[in-house]
């Protein structure tokens, strides 16, 4: 064997590596074994080919070949980790270093290129990185490396000296389908979103889904920003379109705000802070649409900002209020319902419509508060005109589309019902007509009529309203707003309208109710032909005690009242209920107990309730005694727990433990609120439904003073407390925590709370004798 011939052996042997040798041009002179195996081509066939036919297109145009060959000569060698192609076409990926041959002399002839075939390695390196980077549901790029891809494009951006556009998009409404239709829906909607938005954005553009129903988009080499809004229109225009899920078609949309780098902002975080401010900017402008950031607009965002901390604020210290405007039928002209009207006193809000503050209760996640506390106080007021002569007045009541689509609602009108003893056909459910756009969730108000309440369709004229949802809308009554009906009675279309809609209603069993009547020529209109009408012509909107003395006026026939509880913030004798009954029969003592002594608590049966009259003077001073030691109690607790609080930063369950003690089991108003408390406790939820706990438990009447006077409040009670919580602290705890609690442990050794309970026990036997004389 000559030399030629060993050699040939020895560079042929190792098959499982590809030994490639070129002439300084890269023409291949020599090809063994394993290069035939990786790359597929005979030696024949391949040998005095240049070395670039191995490389995809992509590298020839940047001409890494050549690059390849330099760095070998400048280092002495060169990585060649990249695609190759196959005789086939198909890429493998290369392990290899590519090295200059040189004579002994120093004088180069060529090159050694020894690789291997590493595709499988890569592929599965490349899997790993890719769920790394990837969104596993949609397959676009995830958070991360939208971060690294914009990174790049800005530095693009800046060497060319051309804008870099970020959009953020937001589905419209893709809550709801998660919610009514399921997690596999809105899975699949999210899958088919990413497809249409491939479809519509630029070779060039880069897009990723950063999380939930929220995409992003990088668009660079823009020349103008104008080019930004052409893409975001058709966007807009795609996801328009409905979906099919399933048989199911699905209407969402998109809202998208754009900010443009460098002249918005230069870092990431602020350009999305900008894209942000756009996007809510295209939400609160109907949604379905696009905006530019615009200095402006930041404006807006601090208003908004501020919008919201007010509103923090004022649901915390209940600035808000109710006013009732009653409806009267038609034929009797007798009250027949009180609507319930939410009412904002926080100065912040004085040129704010309750609309918009409602609006901002519900983009905060506050309107179930709100709603469960204006119609507890309703509930408690008609209730009480009920018990006062008006046993068939309904209340009407106004829902948002959050409140009565949230799957709780049925289970807790119909629990605040049965608490105050009324009846389920006594309550109307106002949806406005403006709410029924989109499909929404009807069971939770199918449940409730079910059940015997109205669904009343409010507003009606603002637009919503299909004949779909008279079909599948048990609906008892609609409202005709006669702002969407101008000039009536004597615009002859007005008229027209009205009438075709009265009698369509009629035609489909649905009482029809005349709102805002403000004049007695539309009265006269709308009486023959109407259920009941409603309105300033009838009377505005009034607070509870002007209300109960509308009611006493237009009582049609004298009644009797059914007593009704004393509360402690009772008025004194000198109210307005008071002086009106004195108008009417001025010989008529202003207080039965006085005036016969068979009412009085001494004569009367041990079965009895206390009689729903007034206190004197003295009985007023005992009262007012009884609610300062209440409150000094209530102020010490909270001097108490706001100690606690500094002191357990990062004790949670001593906190836990200590706030139960405190709010559950001290004071008087509290422990009336006992069982709900416990009940919410047992089942760990948060402080959101311990609130609700309690609201629903005081729609039962509140602290009224016989259940004061029912209530244990002696030494003992309060001595109790504050022994378990000494004990608490004594044995939760640490050393270093226990010296943290001066002022904690000062309060519980002098026994401050059970002193009071003494003092608050003497008032109670003061009182319960004025009451007796």
């Amino acid at each position: 064997m000559d030399g030629n011939e060993f050699l040939q052996a020895i560079v042929d042997s190792p098959t499982r590596h590809g030994i490639i040798v070129t002439d300084l041009d890269g023409n291949i002179a020599l090809w063994n074994r394993g290069a035939e195996r990786i790359f597929q081509y005979d030696s024949a066939e391949i040998v005095g080919t240049n070395m670039r036919v191995l490389f995809p297109p992509d590298d020839l145009a940047r001409d890494i070949p050549q690059k390849e060959m330099s760095r070998a000569l400048r280092g002495g060698c060169a990585g060649d980790f990249r695609w190759h192609v196959r005789k086939d076409g198909s890429l493998i990926w290369a392990d290899g270093m590519l090295y200059p041959v040189h004579t002994r002399d120093g004088t180069q002839l060529g090159y050694l290129k020894i690789l291997r075939d590493a595709t499988e390695e890569k592929r599965s390196g490349d899997a790993t990185s890719r769920l790394a980077l990837e969104d596993g549901l949609t397959g676009l790029a995830n958070r991360t490396e939208f971060n690294n891809t914009f990174v790049h494009m800005r530095a693009s951006a800046e060497r060319h000296g051309q804008p870099l556009l970020l959009m953020l998009l937001d589905l419209d409404h893709f809550k709801h389908v998660n919610d009514n239709l399921g997690h596999a829906f809105g899975d699949a909607l999210l899958q088919q979103a990413a497809h249409r938005m491939r479809a519509v954005v630029r070779d060039s553009d880069f897009i990723a889904r950063l999380g939930g129903d929220e995409f992003a988009v990088l668009m660079p080499d823009t020349t103008h920003t104008e080019d930004g809004g052409m893409v975001a229109e058709k966007l807009v225009e795609t996801l328009s379109r409905p979906f099919l899920i399933d048989q199911h078609e699905i209407h969402v949309g998109v809202s998208i705000g754009i900010s443009v780098f460098p002249q918005d902002a230069s870092e990431l975080k602020e350009l999305f802070a900008k894209a942000d401010v756009a996007l809510y900017r295209a939400k609160d402008e109907g949604r379905g649409a696009y905006r530019f950031y615009t200095a402006g607009m930041d404006a807006r965002a601090h208003l908004r900002s501020l919008e919201y901390a007010q509103l923090r604020s004022a649901i915390k210290h209940r600035a808000f209020s109710m006013r009732y405007q009653p409806r009267i039928d038609a034929t009797t002209g007798k009250p027949v319902a009180i609507e319930a009207l939410l009412r904002c006193s926080d100065p912040f809000f004085r040129d704010y419509s309750i609309t918009e503050v409602i609006a901002l209760a519900t983009e905060t996640g506050r309107m179930r508060r709100l709603g469960l506390w204006a119609f507890i106080e309703a509930l408690r007021h008609v209730r009480l005109w009920q018990q006062r002569g008006w046993p068939e007045l309904r209340l009407s009541n106004n829902f948002s589309r959050v409140e009565y689509t949230d799957w709780r609602f049925a289970e807790r009108v119909s629990n605040l019902l049965a608490k105050v003893n009324m009846e389920p056909s006594q309550l109307e459910i106002d949806i406005p007509e403006s709410q029924l756009t989109g499909g929404f969730d009807a069971s939770q108000l199918l449940a409730l009529h079910e059940r015997g309440v109205a669904i009343v369709i409010d507003d009606l004229g603002s637009g919503g309203l299909s004949l779909q949802h008279l079909f599948e809308l048990p609906i008892s009554s609609v409202k005709l707003d006669l702002r969407y009906l101008p000039d009536l009675p004597t615009d002859p279309r007005s008229r027209a309208i009205a009438t075709a809609i009265i009698e369509l209603g009629h035609n489909l069993g649905i009482r029809v109710i005349a709102e805002r009547v403000e004049s007695a020529t539309q009265a006269a209109f709308f009486l023959p032909q109407c259920d009941s009408i409603q309105g300033h012509h009838v009377a505005r909107p009034m607070t509870a005690d002007e209300m109960g003395i509308w009611l006493r006026q237009h009582a049609p026939t004298p009644t009797r009242r059914t007593a009704a509880p004393l509360r402690v913030q009772a008025a004194s004798r000198g109210g307005p209920s008071a002086t009106l009954a004195r108008k009417r029969n001025p010989d008529r003592p202003a207080h039965p107990s006085t005036r016969d002594p068979r009412l009085s608590r001494r004569n009367a049966p041990a079965s009895a309730t206390l009689p729903a009259s007034k206190p004197d003077g003295d009985d007023m001073d005992a009262i007012s005694l009884l609610k300062d030691d209440h409150k000094k109690v209530k102020a010490l607790l909270t001097e108490l727990t706001d100690t606690t609080n500094r002191a357990q930063k990062g004790r949670a369950e001593l906190l836990a433990k200590i706030a139960t003690e405190i709010e559950v089991h001290t004071t008087i108003e509290e422990e009336i609120f006992y069982p709900a408390f416990k009940q919410a406790g047992k089942k760990g939820d948060d402080a959101e439904m311990f609130f609700e706990a309690k609201e629903e438990h005081r729609a039962a009447g509140g602290l009224v003073l016989p259940d004061l006077l029912r209530t244990d409040v002696s030494s003992d009670q309060f001595g109790g407390r504050a022994k378990v919580l000494k004990e608490l602290i004594e044995h939760h705890a640490d050393e270093e925590e226990k010296e943290m609690f001066p002022r904690a442990r000062e309060l519980l050794d002098k026994d401050t709370l059970a002193d009071l309970g003494q003092r608050m026990q003497a008032r109670k036997q003061e009182l319960m004798q004025a009451l007796s004389r």
